[in-house]
């Protein structure tokens, strides 16, 4: 991605701006900038969750990582890892939409859009871990 779209043309997109305002997108859909994550629980948030021990320690858990409904609270990797993973899935979703449509520049916030959309009815399905991140990924068409 970074050697294609080297050249400065509205045919090739900027890697390091595009790959930053992905980082926002998914800063967005994840409630980060709000801080809303501390009051809004949603969808997809397990994947995303410490891991065991450090779950325990930081909500002073009994070890159960059991919700007050019987649901695991945690994933089974850790948060830095299934950001990584939707950073990449993100990425190379842009990267797919703008190489088959021949998109341009102007074409870019409608890709980022899309993404968008694609990311949320990823993390809508709430998976768990990385596994089944990179399932419905495939399954829902953010993965290519």
């Amino acid at each position: 991605m970074v050697v294609t779209h080297r050249a400065s043309t509205a045919a090739h997109y900027p890697f390091g701006i595009v790959a930053v305002n992905i980082v926002l997108m998914l800063a967005d859909v994840l409630m980060l900038k709000s801080r809303a994550f501390h009051q809004t629980p949603a969808c997809g948030w397990e994947a995303f969750a410490m891991l065991n021990d450090e779950y325990d320690d930081f909500h002073g858990g009994s070890g159960s990582g059991a919700s007050s409904s019987g649901h695991s609270q945690r994933g089974n990797f850790g948060d830095f890892e299934a950001f990584g993973e939707l950073f990449a899935l993100s990425l190379q979703h842009v990267d797919y939409m703008w190489t088959t449509e021949g998109a341009t520049r102007a074409d870019f916030g409608r890709i980022i859009k899309l993404t968008k959309g694609a990311v949320v009815e990823v993390l809508a399905e709430g998976p768990r871990d990385v596994v089944e991140l990179l399932d419905v990924a495939v399954r829902t068409g953010l993965a290519h």
